[in-house]
């Protein structure tokens, strides 16, 4: 009757031994999954940030895009003006040139025969 009474006793130690061990077990496995939850939660909000980042930075890209091609046209209207107005000018600076030529032949012709 003793070693029915000392199996039972063992019996009894073990058990709750082996419960504590799976229920630490158990515990154990619930923590990692709520790190991992965790974990999956922060590496959501930072893809949401970065998406939302990009996107931000995409359309900083497409008014900077628009705005050069403004400044780009400006800048080619602006020289074609200028261009047009300086072939203006060297027009009128040949034309003058032809002149002041004009006149000076005419000036030695006078000249000449006065003498």
């Amino acid at each position: 009757m003793q070693l029915s009474k000392l199996s039972s006793q063992g019996l009894k130690k073990i058990i709750p031994k082996e419960l504590v061990e799976a229920n630490n077990q158990v515990l154990e496995k619930i923590q990692e999954e709520v790190k991992t939850c965790a974990m999956l939660h922060t590496a959501e909000e930072t893809k949401r940030k970065l998406l939302s980042e990009k996107s931000s930075l995409e359309k900083k890209i497409i008014e900077l895009e628009k705005r050069k091609s403004s400044e780009d046209e400006h800048a080619i209207q602006h020289c074609s003006s200028r261009q047009v107005l300086l072939e203006e000018d060297y027009s009128e600076i040949i034309r003058l040139l032809e002149y002041i030529l004009l006149m000076t032949l005419v000036i030695n012709f006078l000249t000449s025969t006065n003498m």
